[in-house]
Formats: C-alpha cells, sequence, structure tokens
C-alpha cells in the first residue's frame, strides 16, 4: 500500500506562467480551466489574448501558448497535467515555427479588431501597450504601422478601423498568396475606372472578398466561363451564375463598369447586358430576371 501511495505520479495544474526566463506552475484553483477562463483569472478578456496550438506533430507536452494580442508575450502555456516543470527551451522548441506576421494576419488582425469593437473590449491603453502606439487619446486616431491599420478611439474603446491601403483583409490575404493577382485586378480596374482609386479599390475588394466567398476556389469547375483580362476572373459573377448571389442592376454596372453591352432585345420591361459568356437581364425595376449562356 505504501509503496502505490509514494510510487504514485504528481500532476500539475497544466498551466505555466512567465517567471523571468523560467516558468511558474499556477497552483490556485479555477472554477473555469479553458483558456478564457484562464486568461480571465489573469486579468484578461478574451479580445486581448490569442492561442497559438503550434503544428502536428508537436510537443505531446504542450497543448498551446497562449500570447497578448499581436504580440509574442507569453501570458501562459497550457500543458498536458504530467508535466510539474516547464523549461523556457522547451517553450522555444514548440514556437519553432511561429512566425508573427502570418500568425496576425490581415484575416486574423481584423477579426481580432472587430470582435474587440463589438464586445467593447479593446481600450486604448491596452493596444496603446501591445502596438507602441505614441501619445495615446482615449478620443484619437493613430496609424499603427505594425498593422498597417488606422485605429478610431472613442471613450478609450476602439470604435473603428481603416487599412492605410484601403485594401480588405480579403484583398491583403490573397495578395499575400498570389500579390500578381492583385496587381492584375488593379491594372483591369484602373483601365476602366481611370485615376478613380477608391473606385479601383472598391473593385479589388469585391472580387477579393468573392474569392474567399467561393467554394472549391482553387479547382471551381466555373472558373473559365468567368476569365477576363490579364488573366484575372470575375469572381463576383461567378457566385451570381452558379450560386444564387443576389445582385441589383446598379451594382451589376458597378462591378462591370465599362464591360458590359446592352443588347439589342431589351425592351421597357426588361433591359438586357451582355459580359463575357453570360447574358443578364433584368427588371426595369432594377431586380435581376434572368441568366443565359450566349
Amino acid at each position: 500500500m505504501f509503496s502505490s501511495i509514494f510510487n504514485k505520479k504528481k500532476k500539475s495544474s497544466g498551466i505555466f506562467i512567465p517567471k523571468g526566463q523560467a516558468f511558474k506552475e499556477l497552483t490556485e484553483a479555477l472554477e473555469d480551466t479553458s483558456i478564457n477562463g484562464i486568461s480571465e483569472h489573469l486579468g484578461y478578456n478574451t479580445n486581448q489574448v490569442q492561442a497559438y496550438y503550434g503544428y502536428p506533430p508537436e510537443n505531446p507536452d504542450i497543448t498551446a501558448v497562449i500570447f497578448e494580442v499581436f504580440t509574442q508575450n507569453i501570458v501562459f502555456v497550457s500543458t498536458k497535467t504530467h508535466v510539474t516543470q516547464l523549461t523556457r527551451s522547451k517553450v522555444d522548441y514548440f514556437l519553432r515555427d511561429f512566425k508573427l506576421e502570418e500568425f496576425y494576419n490581415s484575416v486574423t488582425t481584423e477579426d481580432i479588431l472587430q470582435e474587440g469593437i463589438e464586445n467593447r473590449t479593446l481600450s486604448i491603453d491596452y493596444l496603446a501597450r501591445v502596438l507602441a502606439i505614441e501619445s495615446p487619446d482615449e478620443n484619437g486616431v493613430f496609424f499603427v504601422p505594425k498593422i498597417g491599420h488606422y485605429l478610431y478611439f472613442n471613450e478609450g474603446f476602439l470604435t473603428d478601423f481603416s487599412a492605410s491601403d484601403g485594401l480588405n483583409k480579403w484583398a491583403k490575404q490573397l495578395m499575400q498568396i498570389n500579390p500578381n493577382l492583385i496587381d492584375s485586378y488593379e491594372k483591369v480596374a484602373k483601365k476602366y475606372w481611370g485615376h478613380e482609386s477608391k473606385k479601383i479599390i472598391n473593385e479589388v475588394n469585391i472580387q477579393a472578398e468573392a474569392f474567399a466567398d467561393l467554394p472549391q476556389a482553387a479547382n471551381n469547375k466555373f472558373i473559365p466561363l468567368h476569365e477576363a483580362e490579364l488573366g484575372t476572373i470575375n469572381f463576383f459573377m461567378l457566385l451570381v451564375c452558379h450560386y444564387d448571389r443576389g445582385i441589383t442592376l446598379p451594382e451589376f454596372k458597378e462591378i462591370n463598369h465599362g464591360r458590359y453591352k446592352e443588347t439589342l432585345q431589351s425592351t421597357d420591361s426588361l433591359i438586357e447586358y451582355k459580359l463575357g459568356n453570360f447574358t443578364y437581364r433584368f427588371l426595369a425595376s432594377g431586380v435581376l430576371f434572368d441568366i443565359k449562356r450566349n
């Protein structure tokens, strides 16, 4: 009996917080041992931290490293309960493939900011610290080069943001994947919009978001039907034609500015426009009536 007691393996809480260059086990009893619960116990709200789970196969001892958002500052490390001591070298090995710019890509960054706005959880004090905002003001507007966004604050909390180049998160993500494609979309849009930069950026954003919504985007079978200039694809109209994406006549004219032609079949009640391989018929009210392949 005594041998079984002494041979019983010790278990830990599985929660380790930084202390200098080492990590100390958090031994306080917690009602909520989820990542959110632990973060709140340590004084953070859920929008102020981000969890990194690594890539399999990973160290079987560590399950996640939780950072302050937009930084590599470790809030705590989550481990299996058989881990009773945690070394810096073991954490460094777990983080060997971690890259800040990849972890906080455009989509993740804007999702964090938007959630913080909706929950009123990103204060100027916190973001000033993690993003190195100089001379923070609770009602100020600040450009933050680290994330490439303007941040707008009211009464001490983040209320809005905008990308410095005007591109939405989908366009930024597509630029990371294929910068030449984004460049082609900009050139095509500029051909038809001239120097109207807002219209050009808007067109790029629309097509990038449509690409993000496209099923099996890399190998979608309808792509050849919507090929356009300079190797671009009209992803938005692809969704309209094959996935029931709604569109009105004003939207059609905005998205396809300069690239459609009204046909001789237009009447007082139906207006037809030919664009690429398809003809779109709209009611006089601007509602899409039907689509036919040319």
